[in-house]
């Protein structure tokens, strides 16, 4: 039997040092999620790039699932695609306090030749979430090249929306 496109799929790898779950397709009411055994690591990486979709059955599940992860261990979000941001921003829960994100696309849009393409925006070197001391830096420019016709790319997310979840959680 073939996999659907956006059927959900859980793709752990652990060689005993590091533990990085692959997770693509929808996340909905069929997804199935998985009892995650790091071994040795007390870190759990969950790159988000392949996730296409996320439903409000697979959100609650999901809330529950990470809730239950991170009592356990330390947990890195990488690779998160506007879908996943956007939940980041508004579903509480979503991104369980403690949790680092440690990479995330941003989206940008070409008005001449109407492309679309994202910027993958790393902790540390594009961003620093805020603290109890300091204010979230960001460092994402609001325009970049064109790939394909070299005019200005702009952002096409709303800075102060998209950002949010770089500020400071309780």
């Amino acid at each position: 039997m073939e996999q659907s496109s956006t059927e959900s799929q859980f793709k752990i790898f652990n060689d005993g040092q590091i533990c990085v779950v692959h997770v693509t397709g929808a996340i909905n009411e069929e997804t199935i999620f998985q009892e995650i055994d790091p071994g040795a690591s007390m870190v759990v990486t969950l790159d988000l790039d392949k996730v296409v979709s996320l439903n409000s059955m697979g959100l609650r599940n999901w809330v529950l699932w990470v809730k239950q992860l991170r009592s356990k261990f330390q947990m890195v979000f990488r690779n998160c695609p506007r879908v996943v941001v956007d939940q980041m921003n508004i579903l509480n829960g979503f991104l369980p306090m403690g949790a680092i994100v440690g990479s995330f696309y941003v989206p940008y849009y070409c008005e001449s030749c109407g492309r679309e393409d994202n910027l993958l925006a790393t902790r540390g070197k594009d961003y620093m979430e805020a603290t109890v001391d300091a204010r979230e830096g960001i460092k994402i420019p609001e325009q970049r090249p064109c790939p394909v016709c070299q005019e200005e790319m702009a952002l096409d997310v709303i800075p102060a929306k998209y950002f949010s979840f770089l500020k400071y959680r309780r």
